[in-house]
């Protein structure tokens, strides 16, 4: 009550909530998010009606273990978007380290090091109250235009996948000993998720 941040209104059809938390119960039993769907969606903001596409977001389940206030990626069809979004991210303020990734970013920032915009929205999804949750910018075709820059490759340096791999070998094989897992496994395992998820592997 009293709370003068800015309300977003997440609406979304049961038959694709339904998706949205099959993706959950799936990523819960496997700890790890891999291939989440993307499901249409209609966002309220300031009056005006935003067409969408929404997914799971975040590697970990403390993204999205909970039945509510999980993390989500929206993707906006208008590119003006939200305060200038076309694409953000929802999350637990607690999953980016508040308040310090926001004083790093106005660090980096001031030092005029590209960084995204990070704005605090009261969420409502299908009328369920959320509470607060920080909306992250994230690359997109309008990110470049209101900074001005040329559109560019943008390289991304991460050990995702080897993490991945270890979460699911880990879960899968639990009860078993490493040597019974580490022939093939880990070397197949490793050109699926890469080739699923579009990583260049460069020897």
């Amino acid at each position: 009550k009293g709370c003068p941040h800015e309300q977003l209104r997440i609406n979304v059809k049961p038959r694709h909530v339904k998706i949205l938390y099959e993706d959950r119960d799936r990523f819960i039993k496997n700890h790890i998010l891999f291939e989440p769907k993307k499901v249409p969606a209609i966002i309220l903001w300031k009056d005006k009606k935003y067409k969408a596409r929404i997914r799971l977001k975040g590697d970990l389940p403390n993204n999205w273990n909970t039945k509510k206030k999980f993390s989500l990626k929206v993707e906006l069809e208008n590119p003006n978007g939200i305060n200038e979004m076309q694409e953000f991210s929802l999350t637990k303020f607690a999953e980016r380290q508040f308040p310090i990734n926001l004083v790093m970013s106005k660090q980096l920032s001031n030092m005029e090091i590209i960084t995204p915009n990070f704005f605090s929205y009261k969420i409502k999804f299908n009328n369920q109250n959320w509470g607060l949750m920080l909306a992250e910018e994230q690359f997109s075709d309008r990110f470049y235009e209101k900074r001005k820059l040329k559109k560019s490759p943008i390289f991304k340096f991460t050990n995702e996948i080897g993490m991945k791999i270890g979460i699911h070998l880990a879960t899968k094989y639990r009860n078993k000993k490493p040597k019974e897992i580490l022939f093939g496994n880990i070397e197949n395992l490793s050109k699926n998720l890469s080739r699923k998820q579009g990583v260049l592997e460069v020897d």
